[in-house]
């Protein structure tokens, strides 16, 4: 499955971290690997619409980042890797 030439699109609602509390991006990554996201070349999912149950991620240096809704990309292998997190434009106040 690892070399078919297609994205694997984990999921398309995932509650990403179960709860609303502050994760490093080094948890995120944790999460990204416990959930297969490096064992393809392209892997995608997007956070489900509750804020209560996703994480929100506050060490960027660019903002606070809150998964809730948002589109998880992860191109290239756990020491290689470009992760693009796209949010949400109805989040505020994050």
């Amino acid at each position: 499955m690892r070399r078919i030439g297609a994205a694997r699109a984990f999921d398309g609602a995932v509650t990403i971290g179960c709860d609303d509390n502050p994760w490093t991006t080094a948890e995120f990554i944790v999460w990204l690997e416990s959930q297969g996201a490096f064992n393809h070349p392209y892997w995608m999912c997007r956070g489900s619409w509750s804020y209560a149950y996703n994480k929100i991620i506050t060490d960027t240096g660019c903002g606070t980042i809150c998964l809730a809704g948002a589109v998880i990309e992860v191109m290239g292998v756990r020491g290689a890797m470009t992760i693009r997190v796209t949010t949400s434009h109805s989040v505020s106040g994050w």
